[in-house]
């Protein structure tokens, strides 16, 4: 007689196993289509506008489980006002399916398609009489400590790529500065931040960014290596009150630097600059064939 209540209880706990799956599975083959019902798609985009202050949209949602979990989100767009507007081709985004199925959102992987972003510039900084903090290793550590604590702690282990992606900055309807074909890969900690990153601008022909940073004890090690760099278009802008300026040239320049935590800062360039424009006044002096070398030491706070 006990024998037969367990056997019937060993069946319903497993029937009872069978029909969560079978309704769990409906669920997740349902969910996309759930997600891409006009009133669902609506409370979710009013949801994100209100988070950001601004209004968000996207196409549609595909979610795939098998071989990978994956969502891409299609056209998602982004505007706030006289702040940044941004379109996307897509975000594929790949989250953990252990942590999913323990109630927690975990994600391992983001994919951005084709991201075109602008930016609107603000105040120049010197226009405004401010203190700012002088720049050190140690201040350096101040601002990198607790974002790496937030990515730790928030997307740990995240893998971020950028395929060719567009940023405009403007200045009231002008643009100022433009970057496009941007490649990136990041790696976000818990051990290290790594970043890779290539594109091209109206600053520069080519920029070839590395840099690495060490979670632990805060060590930075980077190289920045620029094709082409157009001193003169940063400095137009900048408009520095100095009666000595830069008119137009060229130069290529290799930079690497590292920290030993907050303790100190090396920096070396070396380069070479094809031509290099000086004006003072109606005056201009042209120098041509110039090499570049130096180095940088601090030391402290």
């Amino acid at each position: 007689m006990k024998e037969g209540k367990s056997k019937k209880t060993i069946v319903r706990v497993f029937g009872g196993i069978g029909i969560f799956l079978i309704l769990l599975s409906a669920f997740l083959l349902l969910l996309p289509y759930i997600i891409n019902l006009g009133p669902v798609k609506e409370r979710i985009l009013t949801y994100l506008s209100q988070k950001v202050g601004g209004r968000v949209n996207f196409q549609k949602v595909d979610i795939s489980y098998f071989p990978h979990s994956l969502v891409v989100i299609h056209q998602p767009s982004l505007s706030i006002p006289e702040k940044v507007t941004g379109t996307l081709v897509s975000a594929t985004v790949s989250p953990e399916i252990l942590s999913l199925l323990r109630g927690k959102i975990r994600i391992s992987r983001i994919q951005i398609e084709a991201p075109n972003i602008t930016l609107m510039l603000p105040e120049k900084p010197w226009k405004k009489e401010e203190k700012t903090k002088p720049f050190s290793p140690a201040f350096l550590g101040q601002l990198l400590a607790p974002v790496l604590g937030l990515l730790e702690s928030k997307l740990p282990n995240l893998a971020v790529q950028v395929e060719k992606g567009k940023l405009n900055l403007l200045e009231g309807n002008r643009s100022i500065f433009w970057f496009q074909d941007i490649q990136a890969k990041m790696m976000l900690p818990p051990e290290e931040l790594t970043i890779d990153l290539t594109c091209q601008s109206n600053l520069w022909q080519n920029i070839h960014v590395e840099g690495r940073v060490d979670s632990r004890n805060l060590t930075v090690q980077g190289q920045v290596d620029l094709t082409a760099f157009r001193p003169h278009v940063l400095t137009r802008y900048l408009a520095l009150p100095i009666p000595l300026r830069v008119g137009d040239s060229q130069a290529d320049l290799k930079l690497s630097f590292q920290t030993d935590g907050q303790r100190s800062l090396q920096a070396e360039v070396q380069g070479s600059i094809p031509f290099l424009t000086l004006r003072r006044g109606d005056g201009k002096l042209v120098l041509k064939g110039g090499k570049l070398a130096g180095r940088l030491s601090m030391e402290g706070d």
